[in-house]
């Protein structure tokens, strides 16, 4: 298989696009949002950072909910077989006990879809200033040579 990447965000406001355009720097990877592509388009690349913005109690960005219910309903447990991928999330705590479960439940979602994770999850809190993970947790990440 041909080695392609990509990193894939879904935004509310504008930080998950931020994030996933300093990952592409770092990292020398397309970006694209997820309002652009379908899930099957995934499918071509073996290497996908996906940036999530979690919005109101634990749902997808209200733009993104068509990527997202495709996505969902996707049943094959190899869909993703032999894909590498890693999940950053972005949100608010101020939202407990929903901080950062739609970014989980897409990470779930691809180890059921036959997908290897390569790295823990990462995040920024919008009511933490600190948003210095933008910039240290992609330079963990280690894709294995394919």
């Amino acid at each position: 298989m041909l080695e392609r990447s990509m990193i894939a965000y879904a935004t509310q406001r504008g930080t998950a696009a931020a994030a996933a355009q300093r990952f592409s720097e770092i990292l020398h990877m397309p970006v694209s949002s997820v309002t652009d592509i379908h899930p099957a388009d995934l499918k071509q690349y073996n290497k996908i950072v996906l940036v999530v913005s979690n919005y109101g109690h634990g749902e997808a960005p209200p733009q993104c909910e068509a990527f997202f219910e495709e996505f969902f309903a996707i049943k094959d447990p190899d869909y993703f077989n032999g894909v590498q991928f890693a999940v950053f999330g972005c949100g608010s705590s101020k939202k407990a006990p929903y901080y950062l479960t739609f970014t989980k439940n897409v990470e779930q979602k691809m180890i059921e879809l036959g997908a290897t994770k390569i790295a823990e999850m990462g995040f920024v809190d919008s009511k933490n200033p600190d948003k210095s993970a933008i910039e240290t947790w992609p330079v963990q990440l280690k894709f294995d040579e394919l």
